[in-house]
């Protein structure tokens, strides 16, 4: 199950990562809404899963919000 998870947050990095840095910037994830209610619904996510407070997501925070939320 967590493999599922993990190739998820795989693709949504390869689709929304515009740098190629590996990790998905506040910038990145916020330019995907253009509706202000939900940019900060995105933002709070950041907030909520930026584990360790890059102020990026990488690939295990990305599939960590996918696990507990059931994004899948």
């Amino acid at each position: 199950m967590d493999a599922k998870y993990d190739e998820w947050a795989q693709k949504i990095l390869r689709e929304l990562d515009s740098d190629r840095n590996g990790k998905l910037s506040r910038e990145e994830i916020l330019i995907t809404c253009p509706s202000e209610e939900k940019k900060k619904e995105l933002s709070q996510f950041f907030d909520k899963y930026d584990a360790n407070d890059d102020q990026q997501i990488d690939v295990v925070e990305l599939s960590n919000w996918i696990r507990c939320e059931h994004v899948v």
